[in-house]
């Protein structure tokens, strides 16, 4: 069930925009639905944090892949 807070879908319309934001900045879907970051010392931004959430929130994605 969509959980994302209001904050979060006036920030990111749809899933695309988050997904492509992500994807902008160097981060690739791994298995499962969760991603992987541009390099493994990457240190996510707020932002980049936030659009992780709603992904998770709103459309149940996996958060940071573990082997980085």
């Amino acid at each position: 069930m969509p959980s994302a807070t209001p904050e979060q879908r006036d920030r990111w319309e749809s899933d695309s925009d988050a997904i492509s934001y992500l994807e902008s900045r160097g981060y690739l879907i791994a298995k499962g639905w969760t991603w992987k970051k541009p390099t493994p010392a990457h240190v996510p931004t707020s932002v980049e944090l936030d659009a992780l959430a709603y992904l998770i929130n709103e459309w149940d994605f996996g958060w940071l892949a573990e082997d980085q």
